[in-house]
């Protein structure tokens, strides 16, 4: 749920170290997150599960969940998941937040709470910023838009998840929606 006015900035710094729920920014809009319910956070821990093992072997990157990452000075966001490639990780303050670089990844479980206008802000926000791809599940669906290289690609049950960014790594979209 938004607040109806909009703050800068500064007024949000403030009020999200005053905050006890998880907020974004977005263009000067407070948009206040809503608790996840089990099943966002099952998937979730399928996610890490599948890719965390790959990062650990190909030592290429690192994968950070729930915290907040700033765009620029008038977005931030906490995606899901969201992978920092090498070096990034070596650069990275792990004692601060918001992280002040651009994931290589971002990866978004759609709530039924969210709306598309939401929804289609946000990976606009990302792609805006450089991240190379962008990962929407919708788990009603078990559907997976990656958002790369232009045009969204749509993944059902029976495709295969594999991304530029994580050579050789595929996964059943199935695996991922798997409770």
């Amino acid at each position: 749920m938004a607040i109806s006015t909009l703050i800068s900035a500064e007024e949000f710094e403030k009020l999200s170290q005053e905050s006890e729920v998880r907020l974004e920014f977005m263009d000067g809009e407070v948009i206040e997150l809503s608790s996840p319910r089990p099943c966002h956070n099952f998937i979730v821990q399928n996610l890490l599960s599948v890719l965390d093992g790959l990062n650990k072997r190909n030592k290429n990157g690192r994968w950070i969940f729930g915290s907040e990452f700033q765009l620029n000075s008038n977005r931030r966001v906490i995606p899901d998941l969201a992978l920092l490639m090498a070096p990034k990780p070596i650069l990275l303050d792990t004692n601060r937040t918001p992280i002040e670089m651009i994931p290589d990844l971002a990866i978004e479980v759609i709530s039924p709470s969210e709306t598309a206008i939401d929804v289609e802000r946000k990976i606009t926000a990302y792609l805006e910023a450089g991240v190379s791809e962008v990962w929407t599940l919708y788990p009603e669906l078990q559907h997976i838009y990656i958002y790369a290289n232009g045009s969204p690609k749509l993944l059902k049950a029976g495709d295969l998840v594999e991304s530029t960014l994580l050579t050789g790594w595929s996964c059943p979209v199935s695996e991922i929606f798997a409770i």
